[in-house]
């Protein structure tokens, strides 16, 4: 178990007032600079990362333990369009093939992909000839997995997020191959709840399963984008964080109350890390 030392929360609120009245000099501050609270009582620590892509999803850490729960899971979008061509390509020349996506630099791509009626005898070549022009492109890999088999082009989101309904593979016909004017979205994609820097598995620092906790001395949750709500042990304590704040949550003595389940739930596209603090009874 990795050991933590020298527990404390550390909060400020002040401002600089600059007077306007003549004869006046001099600024003053308003407010207490620093106020440091030691966290008597702690000895293990942790923290969660976490977005939620859609309003009302949730994301529940039982506080003793560590352990997280997304309520939604993420889906990865697959997009899937299906080469036609009854006798391969019928003259050699650059089939015209677009992709159209959202979340892709530089969209829509225009695709010129050289066939050969010695070489793309099939729809399945045909196909892998699309693949291998995809494939190519730094802009659509960066964002998608292309794959497919036999005459099936798929395009498969690497990093799930919420359904693009503008995604589309467009084919124009020529040189013996079918027009594909909007392709299928085979799996519609779903945000969800993912854990980023932290796995919210129950473990340490060092790796180490932290075990159970009672007694909760300090909670900081912060959001970097998005409005979330937070609410601890049913209701002890509850809250709002707007994009770029914070809230703290403070005790010594610990409160061994305040050991239960914290759930924080999106009202957007958010972007949220929590940090606890904790002593055992």
């Amino acid at each position: 178990m990795g050991t933590i030392s020298s527990p404390k929360a550390i909060c400020a609120l002040f401002a600089t007032g600059a007077p306007t009245k003549t004869q006046s000099t001099g600024d003053i501050q308003i407010g207490v600079a620093s106020t440091t609270l030691n966290l008597t009582g702690a000895t293990k620590a942790y923290c969660v990362s976490a977005t939620l892509a859609t309003s009302g999803d949730t994301l529940t850490i039982d506080t003793a333990t560590g352990i997280a729960t997304i309520g939604t899971t993420p889906i990865a979008q697959v997009e899937t369009a299906t080469v036609v061509a009854g006798a391969g390509a019928t003259s050699n020349g650059n089939l015209a093939v677009t992709v159209t996506a959202a979340r892709v630099t530089g969209t829509p791509l225009a695709f010129s992909v050289a066939l050969t009626t010695a070489t793309h005898t099939t729809a399945t070549l045909i196909a892998g000839a699309i693949r291998a022009a995809f494939n190519a492109n730094a802009a659509l890999v960066a964002v998608y997995t292309v794959g497919g088999s036999g005459a099936d082009i798929t395009l498969t989101e690497t990093d799930p997020e919420n359904n693009d309904a503008t995604l589309n593979i467009a084919i124009t016909a020529g040189l013996g191959v079918s027009a594909i004017v909007s392709s299928t979205n085979t799996t519609a994609g779903v945000g969800g709840v993912k854990l980023t820097n932290n796995t919210g598995d129950g473990k340490d620092f060092e790796g180490v399963t932290i075990g159970a906790m009672s007694d909760i001395v300090g909670v900081l949750i912060t959001s970097s984008s998005g409005t979330i709500t937070f609410d601890m042990n049913s209701g002890d304590y509850a809250g709002a964080v707007k994009p770029g704040g914070f809230s703290i949550i403070a005790n010594s003595p610990p409160q061994s109350t305040s050991a239960g389940d914290l759930i924080i739930t999106g009202g957007g596209s958010n972007d949220f890390s929590v940090t606890i603090i904790a002593g055992e009874p």
